[in-house]
């Protein structure tokens, strides 16, 4: 254990001096350095949050790189779309008889860096009264309050549960039962469960439950009509579940009508009063709140929404509708008919700037200024994608990997949540780009023709194309960069897959005009390849970060393809790439994105911090390699004693991740696995409760060792025949609890995985993945059992690990918990593939969506995603201003070895060594 921790100490010594833009200063002695980082006892209640939590201030776009100019264009659009005219044709809409009615109005707010660069206020408050058209309506101000509709499911309920999970009042694994009594499964049920949904389901909306019911509609709701708070609540314990919970995402607004009741319940106060007290208020938001009307505000303050009530201009009928134009009321039918205008799932009204604030606070990591709503962990368990559909979180939607969220999120940005109201409201928060967009639209106060509202043919209130211009402010306000010559450390084996692989003209995108376009891709400066297939183009214009690409070669041929080096307009991080102006109207241009590789970057010159890593490094440890891996770039690498550069050492019980998982996650993005499958599908003998994400999550409730009695000590050649028939006494094995019920390590784990591997691919599991991942990589130093594969013993780190003799003597090497040798300049390689979110070069080992499983926490354990450690930084005392959202993972392995992937910064460090 002492050994473990000394590891730890040295391994945290070397984040503090490789990590980028650390809150340490170099000069500062390093025992008082490695007290901070250790010191857990710390009240995180206590912090000087002041630093750790910046408000927003005012600021310019220039003064976060971002083009006032194209911003210019966003406010052109929403304009003519506020006169009529449609924003990509130039037509009048109403002149053509196309609408009868103009857009009515809207906010947009973007915050930077946390510095508010826009607060704009487009068109009027109201511009019908009925069937009335108002002639001198009055204009919208960036003070004017919306009804955000769903919207309310984040900023109110969401808010709140995190808050009461953070005090420990609420787990996400209660069950709804404990909180609405009569929550119980009626006796004639078809579908029966609801003693099993929890918290959890209900976020995830795979309770089972319907989109929703008409409460207050007897002819539609029969025995669960009810037309108040009490008798709604009743009724939500009586909804029948209308599929198998756990079996698909259905949105849906029972499930935060549930919430809602919920938090009263816990917090013995309305939901609107809890929220606006214990939230709003100490955030200094004035404009945030239920029932506007009854807080003090008047109609002129609010944004108009129906022109006509509840009736869609006639076309919807009940007893008691209304049939008024909406202002200051929650349009949302269940919340104003049955909950008195307060409900978890709709009826909260606010401004732009204050929704910024909520915002900012979950881009800060819980807190702002000096208010704490939770810590990261608890963010990082709300925004992880989930397992049967990655564009949900908890609640929020989240862009996956084929940006099905293009259409509110843009097509650039991956690490984004939001989320939408039917009124006409969007939020956008960007983890990795820092910035917050809001935008608020009175929408539906225009004429509407079967369901269909004039302002649908519109771009204003279909969200995509304004995000997306907004991005391209943001993305294609750089100048050109040094290509970076530097020799890359693998060859590009394909080009076959990528990152990006697209064809333009593309309209299954998003029907949104500045959207379908257009794509988003990690870069490092100075360097990028994209592969050009032309399909009959003969005219047609490419831009990269809004520089026009040279494609004059391709266009002269209609069949031709070619690989383009795009390094001089490719800068770190997030990259546009767009396509314009494409004819004939028939043909097609395929793009593809590869993804980055590493290269070898010279520093020039030792660094002080450098030389003093170095100095602690020689006087602790013998025999170690270091190696620092930074946007792209290896920009460090060193090696002492009897560890060379090429030489192999083991990994350990990190085979698990770099092997196992790996290859699980390959088949997964292949579709020859699915998370929760049961393992007994690949392996009948493996306990029938036992899912593929309980082993992947250490939740399998197995033993936690491999019995030591087990190990094979008869000196004899270990057959196939032999190996199969210990790996069917493994598989044998029985769970100590009910799995999925808790997380803990357990050694079996990853060797059922292994077996299931093989099982899948009908290969041993050292053939497949060096055939199928390291090879495709260009690794040509990762592999199990390296001196039978022709390494000489002096090229390998003995492995003095007895936690392989199980592998070693039972299973010829390989398994996958145990087995695999590399070198740290191969685990840059394949740290890389993980920060690249799946790929590298023209390679692509796993997928997007897969690799935010693989590196998000656990439901039972937020110290842990699949094999790896997340580390977790929420009780730490820090002294800079910048507490961002963090996502870094890594590996301790039982060998010595440490790695740490800091997936938002691009970032790894690779450390192996033995303490003196």
């Amino acid at each position: 254990m002492k050994r473990e921790f000394k590891y730890l100490v040295l391994f945290l010594l070397l984040i503090i001096f490789f990590i980028s833009n650390s809150c340490i200063s170099y000069g500062k002695d390093i025992n008082s350095i490695l007290g901070k980082k250790l010191n857990l006892k710390e009240s995180k209640i206590n912090r000087d949050l002041n630093k750790l939590s910046p408000k927003i201030s005012n600021g310019k776009a220039k003064d976060v790189d971002v083009s006032k100019n194209k911003l210019q264009i966003v406010d052109k659009i929403i304009e003519d779309e506020i006169k009529g005219i449609n924003s990509v044709t130039g037509e009048n809409m109403i002149k053509n008889n196309k609408v009868k009615s103009e857009f009515p109005g809207a906010i947009l707010t973007i915050v930077k860096d946390g510095k508010l660069i826009k607060n704009s206020s487009y068109g009027y408050k109201k511009i019908w009264d009925k069937y009335k058209k108002i002639k001198n309506p009055d204009k919208t101000t960036v003070n004017t309050m919306y009804d955000i509709a769903s919207n309310t499911k984040m900023y109110a309920t969401n808010y709140a549960i995190m808050k009461l999970i953070y005090e420990k009042k609420l787990s996400l694994d209660d069950k709804v039962e404990n909180y609405l009594e009569n929550y119980k499964d009626n006796n004639t049920a078809k579908i029966k469960g609801k003693d099993k949904i929890t918290i959890r389901n209900l976020l995830r909306h795979n309770a089972g439950h319907s989109v929703s019911i008409d409460f207050y509609n007897k002819k539609k709701a029969g025995d669960l009509y009810a037309l108040n708070k009490e008798e709604t609540i009743n009724a939500l314990g009586k909804i029948p579940l209308v599929y198998e919970p756990e079996t698909k995402n259905i949105y849906s607004d029972l499930d935060y009508m549930i919430l809602g009741y919920i938090v009263e319940k816990i917090t013995n106060m309305p939901l609107d009063k809890y929220v606006e007290e214990e939230i709003y208020k100490p955030l200094g938001l004035k404009r945030t709140c239920f029932n506007p009307l009854k807080k003090g505000f008047n109609e002129e303050e609010i944004a108009a929404t129906e022109r006509n009530g509840n009736t869609r201009d006639g076309m919807i009928s009940f007893e008691g509708i209304r049939d008024y134009t909406l202002q200051g009321e929650v349009h949302d039918e269940k919340a104003f008919y049955c909950m008195g205008g307060v409900s978890g799932h709709a009826g909260l009204f606010s401004t732009g700037e204050e929704l910024a604030v909520l915002c900012q606070l979950l881009l800060n990591g819980g807190s702002y200024n000096d208010f704490v709503l939770c810590d990261k962990s608890i963010i990082n368990e709300f925004i992880k994608p989930d397992y049967l559909d990655p564009s949900w979180g908890l609640g929020w939607n989240i862009q996956d990997g084929k940006r099905s969220r293009a259409w509110m999120f843009s097509p650039y940005t991956y690490n984004t949540i939001g989320h939408t109201g039917w009124t006409g409201t969007l939020t956008n928060i960007d983890f990795e780009n820092n910035m917050i967009i809001i935008l608020l639209t009175n929408r539906r106060n225009t004429p509407c023709y079967k369901e269909n509202f004039d302002s649908d043919k519109y771009e204003t209130g279909r969200y995509g194309s304004i995000t997306t211009l907004v991005y391209e402010a943001l993305l294609e306000n750089r100048e050109l960069v040094n290509v970076d010559k530097e020799e890359y450390i693998t060859e590009v084996i394909s080009n076959n897959n990528s990152q990006v692989d697209c064809i333009f003209p593309d309209k299954e995108l998003s029907s949104r005009y500045y959207v379908r376009n257009k794509r988003g891709f990690y870069g490092y400066r100075g360097k990028g390849h994209i592969v050009i297939e032309n399909e009959g183009v003969t005219e047609g214009e490419l831009y990269i970060n809004g520089h026009n690409i040279d494609i004059s070669q391709i266009l002269k041929s209609n069949s031709s393809k070619e690989i383009i080096n795009i390094g001089k307009y490719v800068v770190n991080g997030i990259n546009s790439l767009k396509v314009l102006n494409i004819k004939p109207n028939n043909s097609k241009m395929k793009i593809s994105v590869l993804y980055p590789e590493l290269i070898e970057k010279n520093i020039k010159g030792e660094k002080e911090s450098l030389k003093f890593t170095k100095k602690k490094l020689n006087k602790n440890v013998k025999n170690f390699a270091f190696t620092a891996v930074k946007n792209g770039k290896i920009i460090e690498k060193f090696y002492c004693g009897s560890i060379k550069e090429n030489k192999l050492i083991p990994l350990g019980n990190g085979t698990e991740v770099f092997s196992t998982i790996f290859a699980i996650n390959k088949l997964i993005s292949e579709g020859k696995l699915n998370y929760n499958d049961l393992a007994n599908k690949y392996i009948p003998e493996i306990n029938e409760s036992i899912k593929i994400k309980d082993l992947l999550e250490h939740t399998s409730g197995l033993p936690k060792e491999i019995n030591k009695k087990l190990v094979n000590n008869e000196k004899k050649e270990i057959t196939l025949a032999k190996r199969d028939n210990e790996l069917k006494k493994l598989i044998s094995i029985k769970p100590e609890f009910i799995p999925g019920t808790k997380s803990r390590y357990s050694a079996y784990d990853a060797y059922l995985l292994g077996t299931i591997i093989e099982k899948i691919t009908l290969m041993p599991q050292d053939k497949y993945v060096e055939e199928n991942i390291y090879t495709p990589l260009g690794l040509k130093h990762t592999m199990y059992n390296p001196m039978k594969k022709g390494i000489n013993k002096k090229d390998i780190v003995l492995d003095k690990n007895e936690n392989k003799e199980y592998t070693k003597k039972n299973l010829d090497g390989v398994s996958g918990g145990y087995g695999l040798y590399t070198t740290t300049k191969d685990l840059a390689v394949l740290c890389q593939t993980i920060i690249n979110y799946g790929g590298y070069g023209g390679v692509e080992i796993f997928s997007k969506d897969v690799t935010a499983h693989f590196t998000s926490p656990t439901d039972k354990d937020k110290n842990y995603g699949h094999g790896l450690l997340i580390f977790n930084e929420e009780d730490e005392k820090r002294e800079c201003e910048n507490n961002k959202l963090n996502k870094k993972v890594g590996i301790i392995s039982d060998t010595g070895i440490k790695v740490v992937i800091d997936m938002m910064k691009h970032e790894a460090v690779i450390f192996k060594g033995e303490v003196l």
